[in-house]
Parts: C-alpha cells; sequence; structure tokens
C-alpha cells in the first residue's frame, strides 16, 4: 500500500488521500491548500475542540526521501516549510479573520532516516514548537 501511496503526485495523494481521510479522522471541514503561496501548508484541518474553541492544524506533505543533507529535497527544506507554517497565519472561514495554526502536522509515504534527525537536531526541536504554542 506505500508503494501505492508513493507513486501518486504530491497534490494527488493531498487531495485524494488525505483531506478524505483528515475529514473522517477529525470529522470537520479540511481544505488543500497546496500550490502556490501555500505558506507552508498543503492542507488546513479546521476542527472545534470540546469547549468550541477553533483549532486550525496546518499539514504539510512532501514526496521526499528526508535526506540529512542540503540539496533542496532536504530534511532542512521541510524545516524551512514547517517553521513558515509557525508564523504564518490563516484565514478562518467563519470570521474572515487571520489564526494562527495550533498544530503541524508533516506526511510523507517515506520513512525519515533517524540521521536527519540528528543531523538538523538544533532545528528539530519539539520544545521549541511548544514554546511557540504549537505541539508536533
Amino acid at each position: 500500500m506505500l508503494e501505492a501511496l508513493a507513486s501518486l503526485m504530491e497534490n494527488d495523494l493531498s487531495k485524494n488521500v488525505l483531506v478524505p481521510l483528515f475529514r473522517q479522522i477529525y470529522g470537520c471541514r479540511v481544505v488543500f491548500t497546496g500550490g502556490g503561496c501555500e505558506k507552508g501548508r498543503d492542507i488546513i484541518i479546521y476542527q472545534k475542540d470540546p469547549l468550541e474553541q477553533d483549532k486550525f492544524i496546518g499539514v504539510q506533505v512532501k514526496k521526499i526521501h528526508a535526506t540529512p543533507n542540503s540539496h533542496s529535497k532536504s530534511f532542512q527544506q521541510l524545516l524551512t516549510q514547517l517553521s513558515q507554517m509557525t508564523f504564518e497565519p490563516a484565514i478562518c472561514p467563519d470570521s474572515g479573520k487571520e489564526v494562527m495554526l495550533s498544530q503541524l502536522i508533516f506526511v510523507t509515504p517515506f520513512e525519515v532516516p533517524e540521521k536527519s534527525f540528528d543531523t538538523h537536531s538544533g532545528a528539530y526541536i519539539p520544545n521549541q514548537l511548544e514554546d511557540a504554542g504549537l505541539s508536533t
């Protein structure tokens, strides 16, 4: 099954597999936002928590082998886009106001090698995301 997912184009994986999957998992509005001017997010999940507070989740989808080196399809590129999601607001579809994402999700059909985390340990620190009000 992973081979079939890996064979899809990135936008097709996002639109045809992940958006419907996240709709089922979260039971809320899920929108594909990839392409130009995506601000690091391919999908936004618009959810309400049990107290009816908005919770917006940004999803970055990458069909890359997150290698530890610095070429363009590297783990560093992913971290750059996740960082962009951290600081770029989304627009709430109900109010039209800018809102910050409360959680980030990264999806890839490939295994992320341990060496990628080791090589970029200064950039990938879950506590930094929590300090920014986000969770991994």
